[in-house]
């Protein structure tokens, strides 16, 4: 049997050669797109205070009283910079050129400081329990769920810390919200700042433990390592009112001083902030600058992966 075969007249093969051209073109552009989302990543957050309950929000701990408004975006990967906009019902210029400041640690360790502990007897800290697959932060009767391993290390625990809860009975623990990314420490959480300092979290506050002799404080287990400065460093932006929107202000922060900070909270707040203003949404956009530095960085951790991926451990 002969395989019939016909030839192309020249515009069929002028068409053919377009299509097929065509269809390479589109494939690198679509690999050059892909690749581009994957190496310089960005990352989204949004708030409505037309639905404040939404599980849709993820910028969370939204407070605005005292004329300040306050807000926490929570990601544990590496940016560059962040675009912010804030969103109005009405018309309103008060918001032009007002500052909003940018700091980053963990959620808890921007609480308040409460009386300092001079000794250990009333503290009682958290321990690290595993039960199966599941890891469970343990402590004032109660238990805490961590969802995944990428919240256990945004959090600053230790893998090596973990206890094995195999004698130990669970049920008699209050289970707890499970922990996700958004999540504050438990009380019962101890923080050790890198100018060796040691704060204990209760109620919302941060107790400072003071004239404690350093042999005790090397008992504590599991501190959670925080840096002092992180309180006072922050980045800076001014709003500035969108010229297609008259409703709509946005400003980019650089992240700058913040960014080798330990942590995964990015604490928002800008001051002299209307307690009346008709508010609808807040928009925040995590990004990746395109430059040597962020290729660099993401060789690096894909090849930590990879290792990591067939056993290997890596220096971090």
């Amino acid at each position: 049997m002969k395989l019939i075969t016909k030839k192309l007249n020249k515009k069929d093969l002028a068409t053919y050669y377009l299509g097929r051209n065509l269809i390479y073109f589109i494939a690198i552009i679509l690999l050059v797109f892909f690749s581009y989302k994957i190496i310089f990543p960005s990352k989204q957050f949004v708030f409505s205070f037309a639905h404040t309950n939404s599980l849709k929000n993820t910028i969370t701990n939204v407070i605005l009283a005292n004329h300040s408004l306050k807000f926490y975006a929570s990601t544990p990967q590496e940016f560059s910079k962040i675009n912010l906009e804030i969103e109005l019902n009405k018309k309103n210029t008060t918001l032009n050129n007002k500052k909003v400041s940018l700091q980053k640690s963990y959620k808890d360790f921007f609480y308040p400081k409460g009386a300092p502990l001079s000794d250990l007897k009333n503290v009682s800290e958290n321990k690290l329990v595993s039960s199966g697959i599941s890891v469970f932060v343990i402590g004032h009767n109660k238990k805490y769920p961590i969802n995944n391993p990428t919240t256990f290390e945004a959090l600053g625990y230790k893998w090596d810390s973990i206890e094995s809860g195999e004698h130990l009975d669970l049920s008699k623990y209050k289970k707890q919200k499970l922990m996700t990314i958004n999540s504050p420490h438990p009380d019962g959480t101890i923080f050790k700042t890198d100018t060796d300092k040691y704060y204990y979290v209760e109620n919302s506050q941060k107790r400072l433990l003071s004239n404690i002799v350093k042999s005790k404080l090397e008992t504590i287990r599991n501190p959670i390592f925080v840096n002092e400065k992180s309180l006072n460093i922050s980045d800076v932006c001014s709003l500035k009112k969108e010229i297609l929107s008259a409703k709509k202000y946005h400003c980019l922060i650089p992240i700058d001083k913040t960014a080798s900070l330990i942590g995964k909270d990015y604490l928002f707040k800008i001051n002299n902030f209307p307690n009346n203003l008709d508010l609808k949404q807040i928009n925040i956009s995590f990004e990746k600058s395109v430059n040597k530095k962020n290729l660099e960085l993401f060789i690096s951790n894909l090849k930590k992966r990879i290792l990591m991926r067939f056993g290997y451990e890596t220096n971090t």
